[in-house]
């Protein structure tokens, strides 16, 4: 907990830290995080109708990046993406999740190589099973701001690969 207030009174991207520490619940938060953790309506994923990826990207998140910085977050070097859905372009929408709740919506455009598309952020992994799309942001998009709820009304969990399918009429799916 000391670690994470430290980190966020200084502020990441004056340290060297990947993360912003463990116990950064109890952080320093500005008035839009506390509302996205404690203020965000649910909806229950069986009630999106459009099919969807749902990127968890608490992971890389923090309230002070950029526009680009949290595109990059949610767009990027993702594995175990379908030839199928790269090439078909079956989830048009990408949604970025933090704690269960919407920050951003996207546009997929198209998928390519992990690390061949412009990028605020360098990719060093050097796996060639890893894929990155590029899209635009959707500022309007209604579920920006919710919190993504289970067909149990449980928060939506996040997936051990870091992102799901949400197919038509919420129906969840890691592999698709």
């Amino acid at each position: 907990e000391v670690e994470a207030a430290l980190i966020d009174a200084i502020g990441l991207k004056n340290l060297t830290n990947a993360k912003r520490g463990h116990g950064i619940e109890r952080g320093r938060m500005t008035l839009s995080e506390v509302e996205r953790l404690h203020g965000a309506q649910p909806v229950v994923v069986t009630e999106i109708p459009d099919p969807c990826m749902v990127f968890f990207i608490h992971n890389s998140y923090t309230p002070t990046q950029t526009e680009m910085e949290i595109y990059d977050s949610v767009r990027q070097w993702w594995h175990q993406v379908s030839e199928k859905n790269r090439t078909e372009l079956t989830y048009r929408i990408a949604l970025g999740v933090v704690d269960s709740v919407v920050i951003r919506a996207y546009t997929i455009e198209g998928w390519f190589r992990a690390g061949t598309t412009m990028s605020s952020r360098v990719y060093t992994d050097g796996r060639l099973d890893k894929w990155e799309f590029v899209g635009q942001k959707i500022d309007d998009y209604p579920l920006v701001g919710r919190r993504l709820l289970t067909a149990e009304g449980k928060p939506l969990p996040g997936m051990q690969k870091g992102y799901t399918y949400l197919r038509e009429n919420g129906q969840q799916s890691d592999s698709v």
